[in-house]
């Protein structure tokens, strides 16, 4: 892994909050503790599915070490990142189509359109947030090491 890999990763992060408070925006409009549940822990007890907890630390693991990292180790670990991201894209689906049934039910009562809009925008924001920032750098960290071994 790249030895300075937090540092863009941190710069291109701080965007988002840095667009927030210029924008003119409340960070707590930003905040939904519903959506942001459904965008961690949907995928999390999908991917206990599919993968152990052991499997799930060995591929966080996998993206910082330098060696003794086998091929089918990175090979396992990649497919745990596509497999997340791909998880992620699911849960955002799911969760604005939670929004928009909400809104829909609430036709007549605009306070209740704005709060299911927002709920199903939130969602989209946290997975792209989570997919931007988490398993496309680390997929693409393993893929480069191994590319790197010649395989």
């Amino acid at each position: 892994m790249k030895k300075f890999f937090f540092i863009p990763l941190l710069l291109g992060f701080s965007i988002i909050p840095l667009s927030i408070f210029f924008g003119g925006f409340s960070f707590s409009i930003f905040l939904d503790s519903i959506s942001f549940a459904i965008m961690v822990l949907m995928p999390t007890f999908l991917l206990l599915t599919h993968f152990s907890v052991k499997e799930i630390f060995a591929s966080f693991q996998n993206v910082f070490k330098n060696t003794n990292v086998t091929e089918e180790k990175l090979r396992k670990s990649i497919l745990f990142f596509k497999t997340l991201e791909k998880l992620i894209i699911v849960s955002g689906f799911i969760s604005t189509f939670y929004g928009i049934i909400g809104m829909l039910c609430n036709l007549g009562n605009n306070e209740a359109i704005g709060k299911g809009l927002a709920a199903s925008l939130l969602t989209i924001f946290y997975g792209a947030i989570l997919i931007c920032f988490i398993t496309i750098p680390f997929k693409s960290s393993l893929e480069k090491k191994l590319c790197s071994k010649g395989l």
